[in-house]
């Protein structure tokens, strides 16, 4: 009785300790694809200024703007988030209203439905 109670309690503590675990990391990936999500926001907030000082949308306009076009006419400083390095793109679309979705791509991050352009 005292072996199978013993037994009972090392399983306990394991348990406990692999749930913490698993908590412990899905916090951190939480938290390392929020700094990617807000450098995304940060990517369209570029591109709306760079399409008002640069481009005039007709209605049904579809336009990509490369990171790196961005980065060249300063409209963000870097290509880097958390020292991992990015390439990227948004897509703006006017049909009616205007809508811009960033997508990036980085050693460890990369957007949903992110394609190469």
């Amino acid at each position: 009785m005292k072996k199978a109670k013993l037994l009972f309690i090392i399983w306990g503590v394991i348990v406990v300790i692999i749930v913490g675990l698993f908590t412990a990391m899905g916090f951190i990936l939480e938290s390392k694809a929020k700094d990617y999500e807000k450098y995304e926001n940060k990517m369209v907030e570029a591109a709306k200024d760079y399409v008002f000082d640069n481009i005039l949308l007709e209605s049904d306009d579809e336009l990509i703007i490369k990171l790196n076009e961005l980065i060249e006419g300063s409209y963000i400083d870097t290509n880097t988030v958390n020292n991992d390095v990015c390439e990227g793109y948004v897509i703006i679309k006017s049909n009616g209203d205007i809508s811009y979705q960033a997508f990036i791509k980085c050693k460890n991050y990369q957007t949903l439905n992110y394609r190469k352009k």
